[in-house]
C-alpha cells in the first residue's frame, strides 16, 4: 500500500507538503533511516497523515497512513526497552519501525513505535483504530505500554513528529530500524470499537493473555458473529460484511455443532 503522509520544513511552521511512498519500508527509508546530529531540536518533521488543505490543522487532515506511538518514559518508570517492544512487534506480526528521539538515554529508552495501515484510515475511525492497539500491546506488556505513551495517540491527527534527530551528546543508544511484516487491518481493529485508555491517564489491569486457537463452542461462535456483525454494521459495506463472515467461518471451521 502506499504511504500518504506529510512533512513540515521545521515545527515552528503549520505549512504541510503532501507526499507519497511506493511502501512502508520506502517511507521509512526516505524519512527516519538517516540519523540527524543537532545540538538543537529542531528540523524536518513528519504527520503521518494528508492533507485537504495545506495547514496543519486536524480540520484539514483528509486520511491518516500510519500509527504513531511517542514512547515517552521516565526513570521512575517501569522501563520498556528498545528490544522488548521489537520483540513484541515480531511476535504479534506487524511491520514497524523504530527510532530514538531526541531525549533518549541507554538508561531511559524514549523512541516512537511506527505501525503502518493497510488501507488509508478517515479521522473518525482513528480513535477506535489506536484504542485497539494500545489494549493489545497492554495486553503482551502487562498494561505497561499506555502508560509510558505521551497521550497524543488518542486524537492528535494533525500532531507533527522529528525525524531521527540526535542531540552529539546522546549519540550511544540511538538507533532506528525497520522489520517487515504485516500492516495493521483497519477493518478488524475498527470492528472491535474499542475505546480503551481514552478515559483514564493509566492503564487499567491488564487482561489475561490469550492463548490457544481459534475454535469456539457453540455458545462463543454465536457471540462471535453477534460481535462482528454488531461492529461491522457501522460503516461497513455489504461486501466486506461477507467476506469478514467468510473469514470467520474458516478460522472456526465452519458453523455446524
Amino acid at each position: 500500500m502506499k504511504i500518504q503522509y506529510a512533512t513540515q520544513s521545521s515545527a515552528r511552521t503549520n505549512t504541510v507538503a503532501n507526499k507519497e511512498a511506493d511502501s512502508f519500508k520506502d517511507f521509512f527509508e526516505n524519512e527516519l533511516a538517516d540519523m540527524r546530529v543537532s545540538d538543537n531540536k529542531d528540523g524536518k518533521t513528519f504527520i503521518p497523515s494528508s492533507f485537504r488543505a495545506l495547514e496543519r490543522t486536524a480540520e484539514n487532515v483528509k486520511t491518516i497512513s500510519i500509527a504513531v506511538f511517542d514512547i515517552d518514559q521516565k526513570p521512575t518508570d517501569d522501563i520498556i526497552g528498545l528490544e522488548e517492544i521489537e520483540d513484541v512487534c515480531l511476535d504479534m506480526g506487524y511491520e514497524h519501525a523504530v527510532y530514538t528521539s531526541y531525549s533518549n538515554t541507554p538508561d531511559c529508552p524514549r523512541f516512537r513505535l511506527l505501525i503502518p495501515f493497510n488501507q488509508a484510515a478517515y479521522p473518525e475511525e482513528y480513535p477506535f483504530l489506536m484504542s485497539a492497539l494500545v489494549e493489545d500491546f497492554d495486553e503482551f506488556l502487562d498494561g505497561r505500554f499506555s502508560k509510558v505513551l505521551d497521550r497524543c495517540w488518542k486524537n492528535e491527527i494533525s500532531r507533527c513528529y522529528f525525524t531521527f534527530t540526535v542531540h552529539p551528546e546522546r549519540l550511544n543508544g540511538s538507533i532506528s530500524f525497520y522489520n517487515p511484516g504485516h500492516p495493521a487491518d483497519v477493518l478488524d481493529l475498527k470492528m472491535r470499537q474499542s475505546t480503551y485508555g481514552q478515559d483514564f491517564d493509566y492503564a487499567q489491569p491488564s487482561k489475561p493473555r490469550k492463548t490457544g486457537g481459534t475454535a469456539a463452542g457453540a455458545q462463543g461462535r454465536s457471540y462471535e458473529l453477534n460481535r462482528l456483525i454488531g461492529a461491522m454494521f457501522r460503516g461497513s459495506t455489504e461486501e466486506q460484511i461477507a467476506q469478514r463472515l467468510l473469514e470467520h467461518d474458516q478460522q472456526t471451521q465452519g458453523f455446524g455443532y
